[in-house]
């Protein structure tokens, strides 16, 4: 091994402790995908599939121990509904009448649910490891 590694390693090994981490698959929490945080301890945690699998499974929070995760199966059905608008919308299997008025009626549901889990109003659209 040249020096030259061994001084990067080195560097990053340190930095590591530093990084948010996933709790449930340790995947580097970087803001390049959804995220979603528990609302009594501020853990976040990949929305997929890590989220999922807890509010399905009915588990609790596995930082915190509190935290019910299937609260937050509404805001992640509403997000995939969100999703799956885009993509009818983008190969034009639906009108622009109807993708806006369903558009529209989800982000409702969308605000209505982070109002009821997170007990505050509704988040930017483009934040991450915040409610979305």
């Amino acid at each position: 091994m040249s020096s030259d590694a061994r001084v990067v390693l080195e560097i990053l090994e340190p930095a590591l402790q530093f990084v948010q981490k996933c709790p449930v698959d340790s995947k580097i929490i970087d803001h390049t995908f959804p995220t979603i945080s528990c609302p009594i301890c501020g853990t976040a945690y990949c929305m997929s599939p890590c989220v999922e699998k807890l509010a399905t499974k009915n588990k609790k929070c596995p930082t915190c121990k509190k935290f019910e995760m299937n609260t937050l199966v509404e805001i992640i059905q509403n997000i995939s509904y969100r999703a799956r608008l885009e993509e009818l919308k983008a190969s034009r299997r639906v009108s622009d009448h109807v993708y806006d008025k369903l558009r529209v009626e989800y982000e409702t549901r969308q605000r209505e649910a982070i109002a009821r889990v997170y007990g505050k109003g509704s988040q930017e659209d483009g934040e991450r490891d915040k409610p979305p």
